[in-house]
């Protein structure tokens, strides 16, 4: 008999259509009431008498049904244990399950839904107004009971309690999934496992003994067992497991903290002979007995093993070489600080790790030069030229000073790593050739410079002489000169006190010619006894003056050899550079001419060359004579 006409409850008529929409109203905030004062105000505000109510509540303990009783509001006016276990076991909280609550907010709270509802379903609330006005006298709830799965259906009636003025009581019936709802649910599970990149599996744990409660079909590809099987026996994969890895394998999930989860990865070798590599990752589960399972999944991870192992021999053989190689080697992020280095960037710049990281390509102290003495810009570094145009630089010749003030030259190629489109960091190698340098450099001294003299040779002075020819071709109006000069009776020092005096008095000259000339002025050897100097941006009156003064100043400072002086008088011959001049040849011709006019005119004296258009007379130069003496030269 149900509990309504236990009490001579009086049932609600059914209703198949729905009421009007029901408001859940203002919660009231329990305070800290007891249990009976809440009852008493709740019969009192519904007209429950204290009397029937205590009679009512002392049954409704007594009965396993879950019972609660709502008032004309759908708010709860009494309930025994049975319900509120019901409530709290399914998410529901104190808050919500008390006398004066909402039995509406206490279903929400507990996750219940109407059993089947669809999308044109009525919502929950609308139904339950129409339980309060009579309207529907049953309904079904879902709700995960005790937290499992599946949900559970509870049945719910409905009943007006006689006398209680519009006091309703509703019975509720937990239900147990059907067979069909469990075999669906089960269906979903299988599909589920069986669409895994692994083997599910619940392995139980007794004592010394395991055994796989469940494993997925999936199994028979990893192991080449089947299902069935590896229920039966779990040593068929036990025995499957290397020797090797037995220890951190299978017979790992029997050990351990039964709370925390395991992640294994283990070899097998399978019937067929193929070895494998397994991941296993499962988490410890009790049941009510207490008995321990791990529930997990098996997947075959040999191709990622592989590329792991194959990428592990990749780094070790590019970790060797970069701390092998003879190469410096270094590694700069996106704004040129340096981040890596290896052994041989630090032997070749004589600095640390430390000093060298956080280090940029424009660090002034670098003091980075080019080939020919010029400052190397930090911007034009190879770093920071491929960080900017992310093109690859190669072969770039610079010389960099170490921490003890030496220098060296380096060759230099960068390239920029970009990873996803996004820059990530400058590659840098670098070859240590200062000898290299140092001897090519040599090399073209010897080949620019006259061995006695120390000053450029005949083969500089003409390239110096071409590149000042071009530049006053495409400038016709720049004078420019040139001068010839040649050392008087430089054969009777020669004969008279040997070849070693000649060439004191080569070296006195070329360095008195070195302390007169102007900065921008080039000195050279020409021949034997025989100077050149080109004069850029020079005019004939300013290069008769130079001439004037290097002609005193080798007649008054004598040159010493063995104790002795040995008086010098040079002739010297001008000629200016001219736009419509050919070749170097025809200038220096020029000079030549006036030089030997000189010393036809008595050495020691200065000519000035006619410009090869020019008619009359150039002003020329003698020692003792004033320049209206001066004869043209042809």
């Amino acid at each position: 008999m149900g509990a309504g006409r236990a009490f001579g409850l009086r049932p609600c008529a059914a209703e198949t259509r729905f009421g009007a929409a029901l408001g859940s109203g203002p919660k009231e905030t329990m305070g800290k009431r007891t249990a009976q004062d809440r009852r008493h105000r709740a019969a009192r505000r519904t007209g429950l008498r204290p009397a029937p109510a205590r009679l009512w509540h002392s049954v409704a303990e007594s009965l396993p049904a879950p019972m609660c009783v709502l008032d004309g509001e759908a708010r709860i006016a009494s309930h025994n244990h049975a319900w509120r276990d019901l409530a709290l076991q399914n998410g529901g909280s104190p808050g919500f399950v008390h006398d004066g609550a909402s039995y509406a907010d206490a279903c929400e709270r507990m996750g219940a839904r109407l059993a089947g509802a669809g999308p044109g379903q009525e919502p929950f609330r609308r139904l339950l107004q129409a339980v309060v006005s009579g309207r529907c006298t049953e309904f079904e709830l879902e709700l995960g009971v005790g937290r499992g799965v599946p949900r559970w259906r509870v049945h719910a009636r409905a009943c007006a309690l006689r006398g209680s003025h519009g006091l309703i009581v509703i019975e509720h019936v937990v239900r147990a999934p059907s067979e069909s709802h469990l075999r669906e649910q089960d269906g979903r599970f299988a599909r589920l496992a069986e669409s895994m990149p692994g083997a599910m599996y619940q392995l139980e744990v007794r004592e010394q003994t395991r055994r796989f409660r469940y494993v997925s079909p999936a199994v028979q590809d990893l192991f080449e067992v089947s299902a069935e099987a590896v229920s039966a026996d779990a040593d068929v994969l036990w025995n499957q497991v290397l020797e090797l890895d037995r220890g951190g394998g299978l017979g790992a999930l029997a050990h351990g903290a039964p709370d925390a989860p395991r992640e294994l990865d283990f070899r097998v070798r399978t019937p067929s002979g193929v070895e494998k590599w397994i991941h296993s990752i499962a988490r410890p589960h009790r049941d009510a007995e207490g008995a321990l399972s791990w529930i997990g999944v098996f997947s075959d991870i040999t191709a990622r093993r592989k590329a792991e192992a194959l990428l592990a021999a990749s780094e070790e053989t590019h970790r060797t070489l970069f701390e092998t190689v003879a190469q410096g080697v270094v590694y700069q992020d996106l704004h040129g600080r340096i981040t890596a280095a290896n052994p041989s960037a630090l032997r070749i710049l004589g600095l640390s790790l430390d000093q060298l990281q956080g280090r940029t390509s424009i660090d002034p102290r670098w003091r980075a030069i080019r080939e020919d003495g010029s400052d190397f810009p930090g911007p034009e570094h190879p770093a920071m030229v491929a960080l900017r145009t992310r093109a690859p630089v190669r072969d770039v010749l610079m010389g960099v000073c170490r921490p003890d003030g030496t220098r060296v030259w380096i060759l230099v190629n960068a390239i920029r790593i970009d990873r996803d489109g996004l820059r990530a960091h400058v590659y840098a190698s670098f070859v240590y050739i200062t000898e290299r340098v140092v001897l090519s450099m040599e090399l073209r001294r010897q080949a620019t410079t006259d061995f006695t003299t120390g000053i450029a040779n005949r083969r500089s002075f003409m390239e110096r002489l071409e590149q000042e020819l071009e530049r006053v071709r495409r400038h016709p109006k720049i004078s420019s000169a040139v001068a010839s000069l040649d050392i008087d009776h430089f054969k009777l020092v020669n004969d008279t006190f040997g070849h070693s005096a000649g060439d004191a008095v080569l070296q006195h000259f070329a360095a008195v010619l070195e302390r007169e000339v102007r900065g921008s002025d080039f000195v050279a050897r020409t021949g034997g006894e025989e100077f050149s100097i080109l004069l850029p941006e020079t005019t004939p009156a300013q290069a008769l003056s130079l001439a004037e003064r290097l002609r005193r100043a080798g007649a008054s400072q004598p040159a010493l050899h063995q104790g002795r002086e040995l008086s010098i008088t040079v002739s010297i011959g001008i000629a200016r550079i001219e736009p419509a001049d050919t070749s170097t040849d025809e200038p220096l011709a020029r000079a030549d001419l006036a030089m030997y006019e000189a010393k036809r005119a008595g050495r020691g004296a200065i000519r000035f060359a006619a410009s090869p258009t020019a008619e009359g007379q150039v002003a020329a130069s003698r020692v003792g004579c004033a320049p209206p003496c001066a004869r043209r030269v042809r």
